[in-house]
């Protein structure tokens, strides 16, 4: 991420409280539950909600100081969003990469870190830095996530975004077998109908953060915020064949 934005992004944070634990909810949403996930926005908020509430964020600071992976995490994502913690995303990416990298950690702490660390590297997208989005390192991260057995709505954005705009020259995105095996598997639970598919039909986007779009009232809910990023153009809301079909 650029100087420029991440400085606006952290003045956002810093600023308005309630952005900010808008992209605490977004990004733990994406980071810490697998993509066949079903629950609502209204789950995640209350459970983001609790989370805060359980921790303070000095004993998630202890708790990080003496390299205790759930601690680690969690003081991350504060510091990542600014949500009851000064604005850090250099400690917050650090705190991650450590756990990701250390073996003694279980795998499920490793799959969030690296889960955590690709989010923050698709940043860049968000602020239209394409040229600076390492696209083979989010793969990476993505497939090692994978590898450890968690397929993440982060993941399954990361595949959308391959699939719209390509990728870099010189790698192949093929080459991640562990992400494309979990993807296939989620891939066969959509066809199931275990699972709906959380995409946006215009854009093939997900949705701006943890609304699941089952019908048309949670469509209305999430355009205000979809809207910043769907390229359908115009500003006008996308219509509908049914209630439960071509979501936007």
């Amino acid at each position: 991420m650029t100087a420029y934005s991440q400085e606006l992004l952290k003045k956002s944070c810093e600023d308005d409280t309630k952005f900010a634990f808008d992209q605490y909810v977004s990004i733990y949403h994406a980071c810490f539950k697998p993509a066949a996930s079903s629950s609502s926005r209204r789950h995640y908020t209350k459970e983001c909600t609790e989370r805060l509430d359980r921790w303070t964020t000095a004993r998630l600071r202890a708790g990080a100081s003496n390299e205790r992976p759930d601690d680690m995490l969690e003081y991350g994502l504060r510091l990542a969003t600014g949500t009851r913690a000064q604005f850090n995303e250099t400690t917050a990416l650090t705190l991650f990469l450590k756990v990701m990298q250390d073996p003694v950690h279980p795998e499920n702490a490793r799959a969030i870190a690296a889960n955590l660390t690709c989010t923050l590297l698709k940043r860049d997208i968000r602020v239209d830095a394409k040229d600076e989005f390492d696209g083979a390192r989010a793969f990476c991260l993505a497939d090692l996530s994978a590898m450890y057995g968690l397929f993440a709505w982060c993941s399954l954005d990361l595949i959308q975004i391959y699939k719209r705009r390509g990728h870099p020259p010189g790698w192949k995105a093929e080459s991640f077998t562990h992400l494309w095996k979990a993807y296939d598997a989620y891939q066969a639970e959509i066809a199931s109908g275990r699972v709906r598919p959380p995409f946006c039909a215009v854009c093939a986007t997900l949705p701006s953060a943890t609304v699941r779009l089952r019908n048309r009232a949670c469509q209305k809910e999430d355009w205000p915020e979809h809207r910043k990023w769907c390229i359908s153009d115009g500003g006008e809301e996308p219509t509908m064949d049914s209630d439960h079909d071509d979501l936007y």
